[in-house]
């Protein structure tokens, strides 16, 4: 859980990734780690370990004045932010912070049947810094190994973010 978690809340509509080229970006409002559920029986799930397996719910105030919206990040997506974040030299995602993913493609199924994994680039800016120039193009282009290849990490503000 997180300091910054509110149980009297309103619930805010999940962010939906449905086509390539999707972007959420907006201002980071609140985060918190939750369990991973089973979508029909609600049940926690678990590693063969017996660990729970987590994901963070980042609600976001979205740039354009739209309502606030939550991005359940896990997986793929959650190492992209995670990349991100390091790319800006910031110690986390923080309150104030500016972040936007985009769903970039389809990677491979690891096995015959299933969807194809979502793929993710993100970027963040924290709240000490502008975040007018996210994803600019106007500094020289810093590189992050992900698997896959380096990513782009180019420092910038949050007006040009994806």
């Amino acid at each position: 859980m997180n300091d910054n978690y509110d149980p009297f809340a309103p619930k805010t509509p999940s962010a939906k990734f449905l086509t390539i080229g999707t972007i959420h970006k907006g201002k980071v409002v609140r985060r918190e780690q939750l369990p991973q559920k089973d979508i029909h029986t609600g049940v926690p799930l678990t590693y063969s370990d017996g660990n729970t397996k987590m994901q963070v719910a980042i609600e976001i105030a979205p740039l354009d004045g739209t309502e606030n919206i939550t991005i359940w990040a896990k997986g793929a997506m959650l190492h992209a932010i995670k990349a991100a974040i390091k790319a800006a030299g910031a110690p986390t995602l923080e309150t104030g912070g500016t972040l936007a993913v985009k769903y970039t493609g389809d990677g491979t199924p690891k096995t015959a049947g299933f969807n194809a994994p979502k793929e993710y680039v993100a970027q963040y800016v924290s709240p000490a810094v502008s975040g007018d120039d996210l994803l600019g193009a106007t500094n020289p282009t810093p590189q992050v190994d992900m698997p896959g290849g380096p990513v782009d990490a180019s420092p910038v503000t949050a007006n040009d973010l994806l």
